[in-house]
């Protein structure tokens, strides 16, 4: 798939391309961008989008396999990708929430190692959790350092 025969999920793809576009630096926390320049749709779309497209192509493809028929049967466009909005179609782009409804949902939270042996053998078969404490970024899986910001403004806290 986009040319990583290894990944079967689209989603994995899209996070390995990403990973493969913008590089790391391990001393200093951040990211590099190459330096030609960057076009953020030259990246596959998600799942959720792939969908809605492989619909509307389902649709029009019925439409041609039916053209020789002189009333030719259709479904609903509404079920196919399109939406219905003051008598006119429109691209239905993509089903669910656009962005993560909180900042959990984009990061992975470490708790603190504790000595404990009880809580070692529950932890155990979970890849996320890991005896360093800290975040990890899904996207690129690295450690991101304990940074205490205020809520309000996002300010680092000293």
């Amino acid at each position: 798939m986009y040319g990583l025969k290894q990944l079967k999920n689209i989603n994995d793809a899209r996070v390995a391309l990403f990973k493969k576009t913008y590089k790391f630096l391990d001393n200093d926390h951040t990211f590099r961008l190459p330096k030609k320049g960057i076009d953020g749709s030259a990246l596959p779309p998600c799942k959720s989008e792939l969908y809605e497209h492989f619909l509307r192509s389902c649709y029009i493809a019925q439409i041609w396999s039916h053209a020789h028929l002189k009333v030719p049967i259709t479904d609903e466009p509404s079920n196919y990708g399109w939406v219905e909005i003051d008598n006119r179609y429109e691209l239905k782009w993509f089903s669910g929430s656009q962005l993560p409804t909180s900042i959990n949902q984009i990061t992975i939270q470490h708790e603190k190692d504790t000595s404990n042996s009880d809580s070692e053998s529950e932890t155990e078969g979970d890849e996320s959790n890991t005896s360093q404490s800290g975040n990890r970024c899904l996207l690129c899986k690295h450690e991101k350092p304990n940074v205490k910001r205020n809520a309000s403004t996002m300010e680092i806290l000293e």
